[in-house]
């Protein structure tokens, strides 16, 4: 068998992916796949490759626009604090804690959809729960008290976790930013062959 990419070079392997054959050279470029894809031809290594760049590329700017809310609502948060600390207004408590319930926001909605795609998951993996209601009603249990509960714990601490949510959104753009270089090295080489 010959090489598909290099038709004078003898195949020493086939793709996983297209079964396409290929020399020494091909399978060398393509290795660091190996363990997660299986071997595979410079051609599908590409495209993998290019599909990794996109997704790394779409979750950057799902960071991005995370970091932008939660700088934002936790900024007018804090303003609304200091102008209920600074003025000596009838309201200025209510004020106080409109502030501080805005500087939560973000981690409470972030929790509150947590709390129902892991509901959802649990529902795939064990089947739905229903709940009897006072009047013997039967209604299914969309595990509603429990994600608000939660999103509501997050409201009330949002003061300290969201600049650690800040933090973590940063993180992940520049693991991300370093992933889709490594990637893009690796198309280099790849499209060199």
């Amino acid at each position: 068998m010959k090489c598909g990419r290099h038709l004078n070079a003898e195949a020493v392997a086939q793709c996983s992916n297209c079964g396409t054959y290929m020399c020494s050279a091909c399978r060398e470029v393509t290795l660091e796949a190996k363990e997660s894809y299986g071997t595979l031809c410079p051609e599908c290594f590409v495209d993998l490759t290019r599909d990794a760049i996109a997704f790394y590329k779409r979750d950057t700017k799902k960071n991005i626009a995370n970091i932008i809310i939660a700088v934002v609502t936790y900024i007018i948060g804090a303003i609304i604090m200091i102008i209920s600390a600074i003025k000596g207004m009838e309201n200025s408590m209510l004020l106080f804690f409109i502030g501080y319930a805005i500087c939560g926001v973000y981690p409470a909605i972030e929790e509150f959809a947590r709390g129902k795609a892991a509901h959802a998951k649990r529902e795939a993996k064990h089947g739905v729960t229903y709940i009897v209601d006072e009047s013997g009603n039967v209604k299914r249990d969309r595990g509603l008290v429990q994600i608000l509960l939660s999103a509501a714990v997050f409201l009330l601490f949002g003061v300290i976790t969201t600049p650690f949510h800040i933090i973590k959104f940063i993180v992940n753009c520049n693991k991300n930013k370093k992933r889709i270089a490594t990637f893009k090295d690796s198309l280099n080489r790849a499209s060199s062959v």
